[in-house]
């Protein structure tokens, strides 16, 4: 872990901040920690990345310089550190969208309607040289998380039972109509974005957390931003952001609809497994507290006729999170 008196000090000197003062941020699910530097009028947001691997660094400096040159409002690098893991980003502001569509909740739609035409123009910009696919064998096999953590509260894994579940998986994976690869974002939910009602176009759209970002399935980062573990979106709006997508995509509304399900139950499988195991190994019970809204996009999800097979597992292998479950998920 870095000093902060010594290694965020440098950092702050090297980028012309000597003597800003700093105060910690919330942070998110990951390891993660962030900081709030204020000098005179002006302020930045120190990331550390120390705890993970160098390439997260890497991989958000990239993808931040590539969203640049596209024209989108990611954050600007100010100073990096690649050996003690320290950046000094532009500092987008508090107006993350949960917290400005409470304030004005008309604000709701537009702004949903600002995030699928960012998606689709994001679909039609060229690929970073360095970005990958995730091969389709490790896609299907990620949510086996859900089988281990959240089905028994153990790491312990049983190959048969994620083997099967990846077969599904692949099954339904392979039944949607190709399309091509294109830049996803991965983590691209409302409490990723922020609204900059001083900038025009696309550029009104803050983003944050893409370091994780790969070449996908152009629905993935919409069945992220309309099927959210953190907030409901008020009756309508995924719909009708949807069919804008659609739209703006040229595609036709079963198709939009079959993506959407097969590629949120792959996420929103995976995203069990994953709170299950912040509150078990990292001692965060609030992602317990998400896991029901989840829970429920998986069966919306499972609704839809073409997912018969994979509905059948899923309601016979895991167990429905009830307060019973949840409480023997939580840390003794």
């Amino acid at each position: 872990m870095p000093d902060t008196a010594t290694d965020m000090g440098a950092l702050l000197a090297s980028a012309g901040w000597a003597g800003a003062s700093v105060t910690p941020l919330a942070g998110d699910a990951s390891s993660r920690r962030y900081f709030r530097a204020i000098i005179a009028d002006k302020s930045s947001v120190i990331m550390d990345c120390s705890s993970q691997p160098s390439a997260t660094m890497d991989s958000f400096v990239t993808l931040a310089r590539a969203l640049h040159s596209f024209g989108y409002s990611a954050p600007e690098i100010l100073a990096a550190d690649r050996d003690v893991g320290l950046m000094l980003i532009e500092d987008l502001g508090d107006d993350l969208l949960p917290r400005v569509i409470a304030r004005a909740p008309g604000t709701e739609a537009p702004l949903y309607r600002l995030a699928a035409a960012f998606l689709a123009d994001l679909h039609r910009q060229v690929p970073p040289a360095n970005l990958a696919p995730i091969p389709p064998e490790t896609f299907a096999h990620m949510p086996a998380l859900a089988l281990s953590y959240y089905r028994t509260g153990s790491p312990e894994a049983d190959p048969d039972l994620e083997a099967e579940l990846a077969g599904h998986l692949n099954t339904a994976l392979a039944a949607l109509p190709q399309r091509d690869a294109v830049i996803v974002l991965r983590d691209f939910h409302a409490e990723n974005l922020i609204d900059l009602p001083g900038r025009d176009g696309l550029r009104r759209l803050g983003l944050l957390d893409f370091q994780d970002a790969f070449l996908g399935h152009p629905a993935y980062d919409l069945a992220s931003l309309l099927q959210d573990a953190r907030r409901d979106l008020s009756p309508g709006i995924a719909a009708e952001t949807a069919a804008y997508f659609a739209e703006l995509k040229g595609w036709c509304g079963e198709e939009t609809d079959l993506a959407l399900a097969t590629l949120g139950t792959q996420r929103n499988l995976r995203i069990l497994g994953v709170f299950a195991r912040l509150a078990i190994d990292a001692g965060k019970p609030k992602y317990l507290d998400l896991i029901p809204r989840v829970w429920g996009h998986v069966e919306a999800n499972l609704s839809h006729p073409a997912l018969g097979a994979l509905r059948s597992f899923v309601e016979t292998v895991l167990p429905r999170p009830t307060d019973g479950h949840l409480n023997r998920l939580r840390p003794s």
